[in-house]
């Protein structure tokens, strides 16, 4: 390639962003300086996604006092047009830190000089509680993407003053009407507020009609709720933040030829028997992503079979399942049930989590045959399975092609010394191990002759006991002398 030809590529401003994103601000700020052209760009880069302190800073120094941020003067004419030669610019703004006592966003909503302070800002994110007044203050209708805790909602600013939460949350389809995105953080913990509050939300939903990603705590999510987002015409994502306080749902959709219609992710936490009115979802075939995590239910047995039988004949395009529990479950999938649902024809990732062991009947066998049917799985996860040789590894490298995690409980036994394959893939593999009878050596040069150079190898002890975490140290130390050596 010529100088010329250089020059031309450099000239574009999608490939100019893209290397930007490689470098730090200040190695944008000499960026910047090397051309005319570059400059713009590489400030356009640099303030694009910007953080609130950053931001305010344009206007008067700070300082903290009392453990919040406040200016240290008074703000000027002078300091709102060094500050407008910049916010055109930014694009996401985030919020972190201590402001709620803060003076900083009072003193800009009085000496502001126009209404939108940011006119291009297309994402809010707060990662911290502050006063809601401080989300009016830089919300607006080009607003695409909201993300606060749900204090924001719920803490009363003026403690005189009764706290008008449905108020703050019809400003969103107000204000903010285009919205795309909406997260609501857990935070707060009164629940008579909370339900007071969740009756409200499906009909602010409703107004807000290009809404395509919902995530908020899993007990905001109940069946009312359900029944307003599943006549939403652009959802596509709802996502339900475990807080460990779920309720069971109970889901009657409403009477529709149509449920979910651009439904692509589903996250929910429920017991699996309740999970059977997914069956209900005939409509959702461009599903491909889905989270169960299960909340026991007061019947004698877990739902597998109908659950997993929903998931295999209506859910075909999936590419992503993860099926999880806190607690346990009181039956478990057969290896029949897990080849099943790892044989959709589109799935890659299959994750089976669970702080008890599952006693499932996978063996050696059996977990080869999974993958002799799925090739094209790249993430399997089941920690806590019935233990598996460390030789069937060999055995999986030729037709697990794609795999990049493996995560399962172990055994190291005896390992093959000849005839071995090298996963092409393989980038993690993790879980529990019964270190106790681990041929250090010999174990580890099997290790780094079937594993990539680059694939991270992380193991726990099945029994958490000193004696077995310093033979796995010692194991995982020889693998990486083997693998360097």
């Amino acid at each position: 390639m010529n100088s010329s030809s250089v020059q031309r590529a450099l000239s574009i401003k999608e490939l100019l962003c893209e290397l930007f994103s490689y470098s730090s601000a200040s190695e944008n700020a000499t960026n910047g300086r090397v051309c005319k052209a570059w400059f713009d760009e590489a400030l356009n880069y640099t303030w694009s996604a910007i953080e609130i302190r950053c931001l305010v800073s344009l206007l008067a120094p700070l300082k903290v006092s009392n453990g919040n941020f406040i200016f240290t003067r008074g703000i000027g004419v002078g300091d709102w047009a060094r500050f407008d030669a910049y916010a055109w610019r930014v694009r996401k703004l985030t919020f972190s830190g201590r402001w709620e006592q803060s003076s900083v966003f009072a003193e800009i909503a009085i000496t502001r000089p126009r209404i939108e302070l940011l006119p291009n800002l297309t994402s809010l994110t707060f990662t911290t509680y502050v006063p809601y007044k401080t989300v009016t203050l830089f919300g607006h209708s080009a607003v695409q993407s909201l993300a606060l805790p749900d204090t924001v909602l719920f803490v009363p600013e003026n403690l005189e003053i009764e706290n008008d939460s449905q108020s703050k949350l019809g400003y969103l389809s107000t204000r903010m009407p285009d919205l795309r995105a909406l997260s609501i953080q857990y935070k707060y913990d009164e629940p008579r507020t909370v339900a007071s509050l969740v009756q409200f939300l499906g009909p602010t939903l409703r107004d807000l009609p290009f809404l395509e990603s919902l995530k908020i705590p899993d007990f905001w999510m109940t069946g009312t709720l359900i029944h307003h987002l599943a006549l939403h015409p652009r959802l596509r994502c709802i996502k339900a933040f475990p807080t460990g306080r779920p309720f069971d749902l109970a889901i009657a959709l409403p009477p529709s030829a149509v449920h979910f219609p651009s439904l692509d992710c589903l996250a929910l936490t429920m017991s699996f028997n309740n999970a059977t009115w997914l069956a209900q979802l005939h409509n959702t075939k461009g599903l491909t992503s889905l989270s169960l995590r299960y909340l026991r239910s007061t019947s004698l047995q877990d739902d597998w079979p109908p659950l997993l039988g929903i998931i295999t004949s209506q859910f075909r395009s999936l590419e992503e399942l993860s099926l999880a529990s806190k607690h346990g479950w009181r039956t478990t999938p057969s290896a029949a049930d897990l080849r099943a649902v790892c044989s959709l024809p589109r799935l890659r990732t299959f994750h089976l989590l669970s702080p008890y062991n599952l006693e499932t009947d996978i063996d050696e066998a059996s977990l080869v045959s999974i993958f002799r049917a799925s090739p094209q799985l790249e993430s399997f996860r089941i920690p806590h399975a019935s233990a598996i040789r460390l030789s069937c590894i060999n055995e999986l490298a030729p037709i697990a092609t794609n795999l990049e995690i493996l995560e399962l409980t172990w055994s190291a036994s005896a390992v093959p010394i000849h005839a071995l394959h090298r996963f092409p893939r393989l980038a993690h593999l993790c879980g529990y191990i019964d270190a106790s009878t681990v041929n250090t050596e010999q174990v580890a040069r099997f290790m780094s002759r079937v594993l990539p150079a680059e694939c991270t190898v992380y193991f726990e002890p099945l029994d958490d006991s000193n004696p077995d975490w310093y033979m796995i140290d010692e194991f995982l130390s020889a693998f990486r002398d083997e693998v360097h050596g």
